[in-house]
């Protein structure tokens, strides 16, 4: 149906769930009693359900585990290409190969990461790509193409002022060559 599924598993083994066992065990007797054909695919369901690659989280602090759930939706969500590469033929996996290198999970962390391949490539289109789909994990953020070919024309200084603009979101920056 085209929906993504996240099983979290609250303070309960994703066994249990998948076997009925353990505290699951007691309301399925009570229940199979009550409602004998629907039990069938209750357990069914759960089977299901609990063999989906999810979230276990074992009593750890409530904000870690919504974080941690925050942070796989907000990954399974970026990894949305359909919108974002739209007629780029082979850019899925270029940017699945991006993707394993960029190492987004370390916050802490500034990362740099350079692309070379002959003229014609992809690599700008690549590096927007990835941009566009990993910029929104950021506070700022800014895409600047064509660094070499803009400095040449116009010089590092108007390079500068379009980061800095970018960055804080302002376009009536005055900033002024320093002379020595």
């Amino acid at each position: 149906m085209g929906m993504t599924i996240l099983p979290i598993f609250y303070i309960v083994d994703p066994s249990d769930v998948r076997k009925q066992k353990g505290t699951f065990a007691h309301p399925f007797d009570e229940y199979e009693k009550r409602f004998e054909e629907k039990v069938g695919t209750w357990r069914a369901a759960l089977n299901h359900v609990a063999n989906i690659c999810g979230c276990h989280v074992d009593k750890s602090p409530l904000s870690t585990a919504v974080e941690s759930i925050a942070g796989q939706i907000s990954q399974k969500l970026s990894c949305e290409f359909s919108e974002i590469t739209e007629g780029l033929v082979g850019m899925e996996s270029a940017v699945l190969e991006l993707r394993s290198c960029l190492a987004i999970w370390l916050k802490d962390e500034v990362l740099f990461i350079g692309i070379w391949a002959m003229g014609g490539m992809g690599k700008t289109t690549l590096a927007e790509v990835a941009y566009k789909m990993y910029s929104k994990e950021f506070e700022v953020s800014c895409f600047i193409d064509n660094v070499r070919e803009k400095s040449e024309k116009k010089g590092y200084l108007t390079l500068q002022k379009n980061l800095i603009s970018q960055i804080l979101n302002d376009t009536n920056l005055n900033i002024k060559k320093n002379v020595k």
